[in-house]
């Protein structure tokens, strides 16, 4: 069987620079995968090829993914600076991926970035990818701070609601940047998981989710630490007025609007993410080029032994019409 990806992080390299500021420093090597440096430090979790996409598409085709949905490298998307400042960066990012996927619609489409956070400014924006071809919107779980259930960003999911525009969901990476999580590399293995758990809970306990029902939300790395806190959200709304100011329904509710990448790592765990949510609720992803992905994202699907039409659905059917490709 073959999937569709939808968790690979791509670096268009027309954004290349001196990685300086925030555009990344790219170093093409013919023995192996480029080297990305940004502002002074490379990444040196980053262990496949980044920002050549015939590369990156020949790859996912060896590991029988022939279609892919490629979306932002998070450490790009702007977090501070003016709404002006942020819509530029998210501007200039989303004309070279649009440039870099063309002559590829039909095995590669892309998702944009967008200020979130500045809210009329991010529509704007969404309204100008979605010209340019691109397929969806990747957010940070958490902006300054702030969850994906601040009011600022309600008339981006209004809009993203009503366009049908999928909305990917990723770890900041700093979201949670405390000391204790420097050591033993628990800044990625821990932190991310639980900063992605704080956005669905911040999209669910605002309302957000509520009011936008048809919202397509989908988190990375199998909704991280959410399925270990869903019944948590949902025991604190019971018992706790802040818990249930914003929000009418049980949280149960808007939590089964959600949906989850692949991205775990062992079988048993997405068996529970699919008896929780659905298949119809989870999407093949691999988390390209990173340490932390999948070498075998279809594999992963396959030894979980759902039915054979719920793993098709995981492996290409789900993505295919959420993304409209």
């Amino acid at each position: 069987m073959s999937g569709t990806d939808v968790h690979v992080h791509f670096v268009p390299p027309r954004l290349a620079g001196e990685g300086g500021d925030w555009r990344p420093e790219l170093i093409a090597h013919s023995h192996g995968p480029s080297t990305v440096r940004l502002r002074g430090r490379v990444i040196d979790s980053v262990v496949d090829e980044f920002a050549d996409l015939g590369v990156i598409v020949e790859s996912s085709a060896a590991r029988r993914v022939d279609r892919l949905v490629l979306s932002p490298w998070v450490s790009l998307i702007p977090a501070g600076g003016s709404a002006e400042e942020a819509a530029e960066v998210c501007r200039t990012h989303n004309r070279a991926m649009a440039d870099a996927i063309a002559g590829r619609e039909e095995r590669v489409a892309a998702m944009a970035m967008v200020p979130v956070q500045h809210g009329e400014s991010a529509v704007e924006v969404a309204e100008e990818a979605l010209e340019l071809g691109l397929n969806g919107v990747e957010l940070m779980a958490t902006y300054g701070g702030r969850t994906l259930g601040d009011p600022s960003m309600g008339e981006f999911f209004a809009f993203a609601e009503e366009r049908g525009v999928p909305v990917f969901v990723h770890p900041s990476t700093r979201g949670l940047d405390l000391p204790a999580f420097a050591p033993h590399y628990l800044w990625n293995s821990v932190a991310n998981p639980v900063e992605t758990a704080m956005a669905a809970a911040g999209l669910v306990l605002s309302g957000t989710l509520e009011r936008h029902p048809g919202l397509k939300v989908i988190l990375a790395h199998g909704g991280g630490a959410l399925l270990s806190v869903w019944d948590r959200i949902g025991h604190s709304w019971e018992v706790r007025p802040e818990a249930k100011a914003d929000l009418g329904e049980h949280p149960g509710q808007s939590l089964a609007r959600l949906y989850v990448d692949s991205v775990v790592h062992s079988p048993e765990l997405l068996r529970a993410l699919v008896a929780k949510l659905g298949a119809g609720h989870v999407l093949l992803g691999s988390d390209w080029p990173f340490d932390m992905g999948l070498r075998d994202p279809v594999g992963m699907v396959e030894a979980a032994g759902l039915s054979e039409a719920d793993t098709m659905a995981i492996l290409a059917g789900n993505a295919n019409t959420i993304y409209a490709i």
